[in-house]
């Protein structure tokens, strides 16, 4: 079963950017296993990333998606493996920053807030 990726506004992407680690993959790399609730909420720069169940492909996520934030806030374990393969870059937010931002009074940092949380439902 395909689904539309998850994607941040311009807005929430570079706010996401301005404030994440970034990490490039040169060979194909595991960034969250099935089963596991991810620790951190990863933003794809540029690349591609596998979710794969039982090491069947399932869907493909590239440049602008966002995975594992579903899981990271709600607290789930993820469907999928997530693989990113070779040349591929990623961002993330870790759950602590996360809660940090939920509580920031910065106007900016609530808005990539709602925005990750209003993500979830769709």
């Amino acid at each position: 079963k395909q689904s539309n990726p998850v994607l941040l506004s311009p807005k929430a992407a570079n706010l996401f950017k301005s404030i994440a680690s970034t990490n490039r993959y040169s060979i194909e790399t595991p960034l969250y296993y099935q089963g596991q609730v991810p620790i951190v909420v990863y933003y794809v720069i540029k690349g591609t990333i596998l979710l794969m169940d039982k090491n069947k492909i399932q869907q493909t996520r590239g440049k602008g998606s966002i995975l594992g934030h579903k899981e990271l806030l709600l607290n789930i374990s993820s469907k999928f493996t997530a693989k990113a393969l070779h040349d591929t870059e990623v961002c993330y937010i870790d759950k602590s920053t996360l809660i940090e931002i939920s509580k920031s009074t910065d106007s900016e940092l609530q808005f990539l807030y709602k925005e990750l949380k209003n993500t979830i439902t769709h």
